[in-house]
Formats: structure tokens, sequence, C-alpha cells
């Protein structure tokens, strides 16, 4: 699981420009952030089955970020 601080950093990091920067305003914190609460997938029983990620998510974005490019 990754916060949505360091997915924020890990994005900075892996920044094609190097010109991201994260911004963390007081404000954000007392805005509603969602009016409902989002399932949060569990892999406990896959990964009991013997299922693996092949890719880290610091990959993922990397490649992500270089397809739209």
């Amino acid at each position: 699981m990754i916060s949505i601080r360091d997915l924020a950093n890990l994005l900075v990091k892996i920044s094609l420009t190097g010109k991201s920067k994260v911004i963390i305003s007081e404000e954000a914190g007392k805005l509603p952030y969602l009016p409902f609460k989002l399932p949060i997938m569990d892999t406990t029983k896959v990964r009991e089955l013997g299922w693996k990620p092949q890719v880290d998510i610091e990959k993922t974005f990397r490649w992500t970020i270089e397809s739209f490019m």
C-alpha cells in the first residue's frame, strides 16, 4: 500500500522534465477527500495461491508516464 503523499513524491522523482514538485497546503487537510469509502484491494488470497506482482509500482508509473510522451 502507498499513501497519496508517497505516490506524489514518487511521481516527482520519476518525472521526465524534472520540473515537478509536491505542494502540500494547509487547506488540503480541511477539504473532504471523498464522500464515500473506496474498497481497498486485498491480495492476500491470491498471494497464498502463489501469485506475486511482476512489476513494482515505480516501474509501473515510469512506464505509464513514458507511454504518454
